[in-house]
């Protein structure tokens, strides 16, 4: 396991940054003190990235396990000192809210703690670029995270005995899903798009998700009811999409859920994954973004399908 900064995320995030002045202050502080006060312009700076500025969406965590991901990494530096109480370095501290454990749905959080001797290591290699400096800061830290990461992995893996209780059991499936073989996929109706934006008119660009929304899975959910509704997306009659949204305040996803419209199983759903909702760019016309919308929420369904084993490629209007 790892922890990765997306280069392109991260100038994204720098690019929309509004007001950079206190992460500006907080670097020069890091460039122009002393190495014995390294340790706390670097916690002033992380305090600054990490929560002062906003969700951070540019860190990711690769080799968790399939259906886990995280939600929340904070990265913070706290000053340590030693049992005299003199200045000792600084622990970087990686805290990571996870998602997709067990069935149940629950699954633990992510803390890993790696101390630092030599703190002045952190300080950017040229401060000509703010963007790059930060950088150079962040990727420092990462290193070290990533090198203590690396040895407890090491050790679980050649020393330590894992109960059984935590290894993966090979039993089979408590049970399996029977599906109709003519079932079809879900796809957009181009004709009734068209017809659809518009009717919508000005109207569509206040209806498709935005960053600025209060609540843009939300928005989501509706917009694709209302293309159910006036036939834009299309399915197999026998079955109904609902999009289940879910907008926290440090991100917004959604997941997709099909059932029967009859028989003795209808409040049985299928349930796909957690998505995070993408933003189309901002010179993004309203009708192309409504579409890709409901292209993304078609492709998660179909996926659902076929796991389910519904492969059959006809589909037929739902009918209003």
């Amino acid at each position: 396991m790892r922890i990765v900064r997306e280069p392109e995320g991260f100038a994204r995030w720098w690019q929309e940054l509004g007001d950079r002045a206190n992460l500006a202050e907080a670097l020069n502080c890091l460039t122009e003190i002393s190495p014995t006060e390294v340790e706390h312009a670097l916690h002033r700076l992380l305090l600054e990235v990490f929560q002062a500025a906003g969700p951070i969406k540019w860190l990711r965590i690769e080799g968790l396990r399939r259906g886990v991901g995280a939600s929340y990494i904070v990265l913070d530096a706290d000053p340590a000192y030693d049992c005299d109480g003199v200045l000792d370095g600084v622990d970087l501290v990686l805290t990571a809210i996870l998602y997709g454990g067990d069935p149940a749905g629950s699954c633990p959080a992510l803390r890993v703690s790696a101390h630092e001797d030599h703190p002045s290591r952190f300080t950017p290699r040229a401060f000509d670029e703010p963007a790059t400096a930060l950088a150079d800061v962040l990727d420092a830290a990462i290193v070290v995270i990533n090198q203590h990461v690396s040895e407890q992995d090491r050790f679980i893996t050649e020393a330590r005995e894992v109960s059984p209780l935590f290894q993966e059991q090979p039993v089979g499936p408590a049970f399996a899903v029977a599906a109709a073989e003519s079932l079809g996929m879900f796809d957009i109706d181009i004709v009734a798009f068209d017809r659809w934006v518009s009717d919508k008119g000005e109207e569509l660009e206040f209806d498709v998700p935005d960053r600025d929304q209060q609540h843009p899975a939300a928005a989501l959910s509706n917009l694709v009811r209302e293309a159910l509704e006036a036939g834009v997306v299309t399915a197999d009659w026998r079955v109904e999409l609902t999009v289940c949204d879910d907008d926290e305040w440090e991100c917004s996803g959604y997941s997709v859920v099909i059932r029967n419209r009859g028989g003795e199983q209808r409040e049985l759903g299928l349930t796909g994954r957690w998505n995070e909702l993408r933003w189309p760019d901002d010179a993004t016309l309203a009708r192309e973004a409504a579409h890709e919308y409901l292209q993304d929420v078609c492709c998660e369904a179909n996926a659902l399908l076929r796991v389910a084993a519904l492969t059959s490629s006809a589909h037929t209007p739902i009918p209003s």
